[in-house]
């Protein structure tokens, strides 16, 4: 009796922190800017950030599919996300888009261009716990050399 009682306990509570992590990164993000993963990075909040006129956005839902906005571009596709690392001061993973889509053909300035080459080929997630704010969560996308930071409303 003993042992049921205790993978009962065990089954119940990984399948309670399965579905926390799985949606993690579900919601809305915004992007804040971009860097280079050799640069001291130290302010999460950049001065002149205004989360309601960002114009770079996606929204995750079920952890697979996308929505978002590039400038004028209306875009959606899917991502294969797997976790790697989960803990109270960093969460991390894989992160691939595996579809990509462009709904509508506005006219495209080149930082939209480079913007969507950045976030077509990202392959890793971080977020860093510590890092959020009071109003603020944080995500890391690693793109080759180049870190796409984005922050959601808590």
């Amino acid at each position: 009796m003993k042992i049921i009682w205790v993978m009962l306990v065990l089954i119940f509570s990984s399948s309670c922190h399965k579905s926390k992590d799985e949606n993690l990164l579900n919601g809305e993000w915004k992007y804040v800017r971009s860097f280079k993963i050799y640069q001291s990075f130290h302010c999460y909040e950049c001065p002149g950030f205004d989360y309601d006129s960002a114009i770079y956005h996606f929204l995750l839902k079920n952890n697979h599919e996308f929505t978002g906005r590039i400038n004028r571009i209306e875009c959606g596709g899917t991502v294969h996300i797997e976790s790697k690392e989960k803990g109270k001061e960093v969460s991390s993973g894989d992160f691939h888009i595996t579809e990509f889509t462009i709904y509508n053909k506005p006219i495209v300035t080149k930082e939209d261009t480079d913007f969507i080459d950045l976030f077509e080929r990202v392959t890793q997630y971080y977020r860093i716990h510590h890092a959020d704010t009071d109003v603020y969560r944080f995500l890391e996308l690693y793109s080759g050399e180049d870190i796409l930071l984005f922050a959601q409303k808590k």
